[in-house]
């Protein structure tokens, strides 16, 4: 399900407190969106305000978390990806991936002290 829009900086924005604005206030309020090279991306659905972004920061904070994106995306794919890249990090991890916990480790060496002293089968 697509959690982000690129701003087309001319719909109206609903914000979740209840305020709605026109593009001329929503981006008095955040100056940036008015750089001509400014992708604003906005919550997707109607309750657009919600989150608000630039998709280049997007990009930069996925990098910096590991992502590697194709070159030549376009923004919409950009956005995408970006998504794509969220979603993958918040899969919660295969338990076979992790390393044992303290509990796991204390029972797996009780378990070895209790087999250990068990009688040899040879020496019954």
């Amino acid at each position: 399900m697509q959690r982000y829009q690129i701003w087309n900086k001319q719909d109206p924005v609903y914000t979740p407190g209840g305020p709605v604005y026109t593009p001329e206030e929503w981006m008095d309020k955040y100056q940036w969106m008015k750089h001509p090279k400014a992708v604003p991306v906005l919550e997707a659905g109607l309750m657009n305000g919600g989150s608000v972004g630039e998709l280049g920061e997007m990009k930069r904070r996925a990098e910096l978390q590991g992502a590697v994106f194709d070159q030549g995306l376009s923004n919409q794919e950009l956005l995408e990806a970006i998504e794509a890249f969220e979603d993958e990090m918040n899969q919660p991890a295969d338990p076979a991936d992790l390393p044992p916990t303290v509990e796991e480790r204390t029972a797996a060496a009780l378990e070895f002290i209790a087999m250990n002293s068990l009688p040899d089968a040879g020496s019954i």
